[in-house]
């Protein structure tokens, strides 16, 4: 009889963990709900290099043909214009990433582009300023940016170089 009670016991503790883990896994009114977003929704294109969301919400796609901002509604797309000074270089965007100030970084096939998220301009520069330390970006590769806030640039002829943002310091 006491056996039988001990069993039972032990039967409705696991019965209950099992059923706790069940329910603890359950995401109650959270739902994920996906949205098909392509050219018949407004993308520039359909082949797409980079992703990356920005500090305000908007999400950025980098296709080969233009840089796209998505707000959960619209798409907007910037493209390459010769008439406009300030567009990007170049519509085959490689990377999109947003750096400490909110100053997203565009790398395009023919160069480095900052975006102006007030302006919605664009500039180019072969440099990038940390505190009386220049950051040198002829003949740009590629950017990768760590979790504390450093940036860390590849070139071609210059090798690595490693911004650091919080004391201004610049690594070859």
């Amino acid at each position: 009889m006491k056996t039988s009670k001990i069993f039972r016991l032990a039967a409705f503790i696991v019965t209950m963990l099992t059923v706790s883990q069940v329910w603890a896994n359950v995401d109650f009114g959270r739902s994920m709900h996906f949205k098909k977003i392509d050219r018949n929704a407004g993308l520039s294109h359909n082949q797409i290099h980079s992703i990356t969301q920005d500090s305000k919400g908007f999400i950025w796609v980098g296709t080969m043909s233009g840089l796209n901002r998505l707000d959960g509604s619209n798409v907007k797309v910037f493209k390459y214009s010769a008439s406009q000074p300030h567009s990007l270089p170049d519509n085959n965007i490689v990377d999109v990433w947003e750096d400490h100030r909110g100053i997203l970084w565009v790398n395009t096939a023919l160069g480095l582009s900052f975006l102006d998220p007030e302006t919605e301009t664009f500039r180019q520069s072969d440099t990038i300023k940390f505190g009386r330390y220049i950051l040198n970006l002829t003949n740009f590769n590629n950017f990768y940016r760590d979790n504390q806030g450093g940036i860390w640039v590849m070139t071609t002829h210059q090798g690595v170089q490693y911004g650091n943002s919080k004391d201004n310091s610049i690594y070859h």
